[in-house]
């Protein structure tokens, strides 16, 4: 089955083998078919994750991140992703910038939006669960005072962040 149109939003940054994974995305598109993935940016221009980084940085020992391993961050630099999608022969690639305020949770409050993004990002859960409950008290009440100076009026927690918009397609049959 060949599909018109397919969609990511914050998940081919997970693959193992990129270009076995897109080219495999590639070849379920249909001739003209298009695709859209999400991507983040760059971790200096998204708050919303760097504010959590620092905060459980300071309870427990977390490694560095690696550049092109599979996570969150590997197309921060956009062209790479742009060249890899080129190369396994989508057509038309583009990427726009998005960059806004996003919400941290739900419409709670600080503390609540702390725990959900404690909980959340795995890395960071796994990390301070084997750090211990201390350490995890300490993460909670250090990012909800963080997080306190950014709830809005609507009771949202919400930090800048960076996100790439990227398009392509399936070549027509000639």
């Amino acid at each position: 089955m060949l599909y018109d149109r397919l969609a990511s939003r914050f998940g081919v940054m997970f693959f193992a083998d990129p270009p076995a994974a897109f080219r495999r995305l590639r070849d379920w598109l249909a001739p003209g078919g298009r695709c859209a993935f999400a991507v983040w940016g760059s971790p200096a221009d998204n708050a919303w994750a760097a504010t959590v980084r620092e905060v459980v940085a300071s309870v427990a020992d977390l490694p560095p991140p690696v550049p092109d391993a599979p996570g969150p961050f590997r197309y921060a630099h956009i062209q790479r992703f742009v060249d890899l999608l080129r190369q396994v022969g989508f057509a038309g690639v583009e990427a726009t910038p998005w960059h806004g305020a996003l919400p941290i949770g739900a419409e709670t409050g600080a503390a609540e939006a702390a725990h959900f993004a404690l909980s959340a990002f795995s890395t960071f859960g796994e990390t301070l669960a084997a750090a211990g409950p201390r350490a995890q008290a300490e993460a909670h009440r250090a990012l909800t005072s963080r997080f306190e100076a950014n709830v809005g009026p609507d009771g949202f927690v919400r930090l800048d962040a960076s996100v790439h918009l990227v398009v392509g397609a399936q070549r027509r049959f000639e």
